[in-house]
């Protein structure tokens, strides 16, 4: 009976390790110098996922808006001799004010962790939020913040019910003049201290939509990871505490706590999470979303993209019965115009005989077509795609 027992144990225990997902530094296809594409996805059309095991989770119906591209440069830095990556992006301040940013990042076989980072200095004119005279305004600084602990992007390995951690305090210092309160470039500083969890809160199976268009989907295993995050923000000028009234012109507040959670979906093979998400803790709601536009590589239907799509504009949308696009061609060839419903399916295919550059032409929209969302696709004479929009047909 005590062996039986014990065989039935080690078969359960055989059984729950095979269900288990692993996810390392081999299945990130990821190295210093990689150009990572995404598709910003439209916040209102994911669901906060569900944590546990042996999950299905089914995002083929999300929204997709346009594609971006950030560089993972090979880089180095003197504050930081371990750094491998330096990803340079613009941050947002307060309202539509932005800062250089180069994030200095290590990638190795513990995991793609941020290090810390390095800002640059930037004037800013703030009359339209004072309404005073054209001397207000505040500078940023240089400054370089190594963090105490760093920040993972992925840790290395990653297993169902890991769980880590991390903390640090974040400086951002500018000066501020104000001559109605007498500030002439005062020395200020934006202190934010931000915690995280991190938590592996899932796998199971994850379905997403070829983010090219194109048609088709694609179920990944995949391991879903949670970080939580809790910031707490303070503002000082001439190392004073900022006074609160002048906060609130910034919709700020001395010592404001926000909290939101990151949902990242690992799957093996891709140079990024598969699927990402930032919700807020207050209302609950998504308010950033994006998806990597290389899961198009597994799905056989898939259209190959030029790696910097042209814009074209599409008219009227919605619209009943005919489309005007106006585009930049690039060549005397014939291009091609394919319109697909939301399923993925070619409802409609024409050449494009223009001859190159400001293109102006009018689709005409078959007859049948009944009311819905389509997406376009607009390749060139090689097959690859140069443009692809969301329309809406209402008839």
């Amino acid at each position: 009976m005590i062996k039986n027992f014990l065989l039935l144990l080690a078969l359960s225990s055989t059984f729950v390790a095979a269900a288990q997902i692993t996810f390392t530094r081999a299945d990130y296809d990821l190295q210093p110098g990689d150009t990572v594409f995404s598709r910003i996805l439209n916040p209102d059309s994911i669901a906060v996922p569900e944590v546990g095991e042996d999950m299905i989770w089914d995002y083929t119906a999300v929204d997709f808006e346009q594609q971006a591209g950030n560089i993972e440069d090979i880089g180095t830095h003197p504050d930081f001799p371990t750094a491998n990556i330096v990803e340079m992006v613009n941050i947002r301040f307060i309202g539509d004010i932005s800062q250089e940013t180069h994030f200095i990042e290590r990638l190795d076989d513990d995991g793609h962790k941020v290090l810390g980072r390095e800002v640059f200095p930037r004037p800013f004119s703030i009359v339209n939020i004072t309404g005073g005279t054209a001397r207000d305004s505040f500078e940023f600084l240089a400054g370089v913040c190594v963090y105490e602990e760093p920040l993972y992007e992925v840790k290395f390995p990653l297993n169902y019910a890991d769980t880590f951690s991390s903390s640090f305090t974040l400086n951002t210092p500018f000066t501020l003049s104000l001559p109605i309160l007498s500030y002439d470039k005062a020395p200020s500083l934006q202190r934010a201290y931000l915690s995280y969890q991190y938590d592996v809160a899932g796998w199971g199976e994850l379905t997403l939509p070829n983010p090219l268009v194109g048609g088709g989907q694609k179920t990944f295993e995949a391991l879903l990871l949670k970080r939580s995050l809790t910031r707490v923000d303070s503002f000082f000028i001439n190392n004073e505490p900022a006074p609160p009234l002048l906060l609130s012109f910034f919709f700020q507040e001395q010592g404001q706590i926000s909290q939101t959670t990151t949902y990242t979906f690992w799957v093996k093979g891709l140079n990024r999470s598969a699927l990402s998400m930032i919700v807020n803790e207050t209302t609950g709601q998504v308010i950033a979303a994006s998806m990597s536009r290389n899961v198009n590589n597994f799905i056989t239907t898939s259209t190959k993209f030029i790696d910097k799509p042209i814009a074209v504009s599409a008219f009227p949308n919605p619209t009943s019965d005919y489309l005007q696009l106006s585009f930049e061609k690039e060549s005397s060839q014939p291009w091609r115009f394919t319109l697909f419903n939301s399923q993925g399916q070619v409802v409609q295919q024409q050449s494009l005989w223009d001859a190159p550059g400001n293109v102006i032409t009018t689709i005409e929209l078959l007859g049948d077509l009944p009311s819905g969302n389509y997406f376009f696709l607009l390749e060139n004479e090689e097959g690859l795609g140069v443009a692809s929009q969301k329309i809406v047909l209402k008839r």
